[in-house]
């Protein structure tokens, strides 16, 4: 009995001190990967508990070799859109512009019921108050309400309301998402010369991003502080 709880400790604070260098957020939030690692997790270490026989680096090992596995996925992500796309996806646009997109809807597997429920849930009355509703990779419904449905609102002091919508992330750490652009009706080129206007190259933006106005924000690497230019 003894050796069982001494075996099941180690494992325990072994798991912990794993879970911790893979980062909050994949603890906070699973993607598929992570998904799928942590249910490897959980079979390989359940079976030395169970079985004392098992020696304990028939756990260790593949324990750190999945976590190990999936720092480098997490860190691949951030710098190939391919590996980003095959192990993340990409966001689902519902609602855009207010027009709900009902072939969207439908790949993603989602009936107009789940996604009115998910509206009420964010306060959302009816789907009329909606400017954009994305799926999210995490599975998650991120809502950008239109400005007249949202609390103190320019019109409640008398102003002319223009949509501004949701900035499109169009260079992250000097990649172009290519992918994103025909979302937008823009292509390389309008990238292009929207940086050379301002005299930067791609390979020095961390984030540039177009709302529906065309109003452009830009982090340049090194830069904590967004500009819009």
């Amino acid at each position: 009995m003894l050796i069982v709880l001494l075996r099941t400790l180690i494992l325990y604070f072994s798991l912990i001190l794993f879970l911790r260098l893979m980062g909050k957020r994949q603890v906070g939030e699973l993607d598929i990967s992570e998904l799928v690692s942590a249910l490897l997790l959980s079979e390989i270490v359940a079976m030395p508990i169970e079985n004392a026989e098992i020696p304990l680096s028939s756990a260790l090992i593949p324990m750190l070799t999945i976590i190990s596995l999936e720092i480098i996925l997490s860190f691949s992500v951030t710098k190939s859109n391919l590996i980003k796309r095959i192990l993340t996806g990409s966001p689902s646009i519902l609602i855009k512009k207010g027009e709900l997109d009902i072939e969207e809807l439908s790949n993603s597997r989602m009936s107009v019921e789940e996604l009115m429920s998910e509206l009420r849930l964010k306060g959302i009355g009816d789907i009329s108050e909606v400017y954009y509703a994305m799926l999210e990779q995490n599975g998650q419904i991120s809502v950008i309400q239109k400005r007249k449905y949202s609390p103190q609102t320019p019109e409640d002091t008398g102003l002319a309301v223009d949509e501004v919508g949701i900035g499109h992330t169009v260079i992250v750490d000097g990649h172009i998402k290519k992918n994103i652009l025909p979302t937008i009706d823009r292509d390389v080129r309008w990238i292009q010369n929207e940086l050379s206007k301002r005299r930067i190259r791609a390979q020095d933006v961390f984030l540039m991003s177009v709302n529906d106005n065309e109003e452009i924000t830009i982090i340049m690497k090194g830069k904590k502080q967004c500009a819009r230019l």
